[in-house]
């Protein structure tokens, strides 16, 4: 009753599409709070199932532990998700291939996969590199597939980034009720996220990369939750 719905809102989400998902077995849920470290850890004694009727996908979401500190207001959690399509008519079809790619464009699964396919600028994003710590003044980075910091093999990439990172998607505008939560102008025309990398990642072709719990976003990407989650083997048509 206290954290409940906290953990939908950060774990689920708060886009439109989080409005027509459901969570079918809440009493699943266990809940501690920390109030040294003001710090509220969640933990699931089965798997979660959640309904996701925006995008079609049954979710069975094997979660290992969820994380909230008051202090930072950065959020974690770490498991794994099984999809299973919805049954559904052609109408249905239809809209949810509609709500997909709109959760797709300009995604962080959208951004690994173009900067696997070295198509980072074609896809409609632009990577801005951070100087100082806590400042917001970036320049943009020119030479993306440099081998110094790019290497790339039969099956894998690896990105050599340390630091933090703006990127920015313009193809898509960003949802209204994002710009409404994070008190932004509602005339900002492209999607925004802010990226901290400790020491690089490795993406595979299908845009899984690690290590996961090392990347810290805040901005559009940390928006948008589960609730726009995504299954490894989409295709963008």
């Amino acid at each position: 009753e206290k954290y409940g719905h906290f953990f939908i809102d950060h774990f689920i989400g708060t886009t439109p599409h989080a409005t027509a998902c459901l969570l079918e077995n809440p009493e699943a849920l266990r809940f501690f709070f920390y109030k040294k470290r003001n710090l509220l850890k969640v933990t699931a004694r089965e798997d979660l199932v959640i309904h996701n009727y925006a995008l079609g996908y049954t979710i069975r979401y094997q979660l290992d532990s969820f994380s909230y500190h008051y202090g930072t207001k950065i959020s974690q959690y770490t498991g794994s998700p099984f999809f299973q399509a919805m049954d559904s008519t052609e109408e249905r079809e239809l809209t949810w291939k509609k709500n997909r790619a709109h959760s797709y464009l300009g995604s962080r699964l959208h951004f690994m996969r173009a900067l696997y396919d070295s198509l980072v600028t074609e896809e409609g994003f632009s990577i801005e590199v951070l100087t100082g710590e806590g400042s917001t003044e970036g320049t943009e980075m020119k030479n993306i597939y440099d081998p110094a910091y790019y290497e790339a093999d039969s099956s894998s990439v690896s990105i050599d980034w340390a630091g933090r990172f703006r990127i920015l998607y313009r193809k898509v505008w960003p949802d209204k009720k994002f710009l409404q939560e994070y008190h932004l102008p509602e005339e900002l025309r492209y999607q925004v996220t802010l990226l901290e990398i400790p020491d690089g990642f490795t993406i595979e072709q299908n845009g899984y990369f690690y290590e996961q719990y090392d990347l810290i976003n805040t901005g559009y990407w940390a928006w948008k939750k589960l609730a726009e989650l995504l299954p490894y083997d989409y295709e963008y048509e």
